[in-house]
């Protein structure tokens, strides 16, 4: 698979984000990466929903450009605006 970065790296403890393009617009592709040595739970809003990521994996996660992601404080999730092939 390639992915196409769209925006910059941004750390989601503790901070909701859109995950931005260098445009402003929220992701509908979002590259996540668990930067930590274990689980972490990153919770996707306004709905509530969730996903557990494994430490040191990384994941796509497709949502909408209004969709807020956000992990607990003291974890360390990485997120990138994407685009992809396969």
């Amino acid at each position: 698979m390639i992915i196409k970065p769209k925006g910059v790296a941004v750390d989601i403890v503790g901070t909701a984000s859109s995950i931005p393009d260098l445009g402003s617009v929220g992701a509908t592709l979002v590259s996540l990466v668990n930067t930590q040595l274990t689980a972490v739970n990153v919770v996707l809003n306004p709905d509530g929903t969730n996903v557990y990521v494994a430490a040191g994996e990384r994941v796509l996660l497709q949502k909408s450009p209004a969709t807020t992601i956000i992990v607990a404080s003291g974890d360390s999730v990485w997120a990138t605006n994407v685009g992809f092939t396969n």
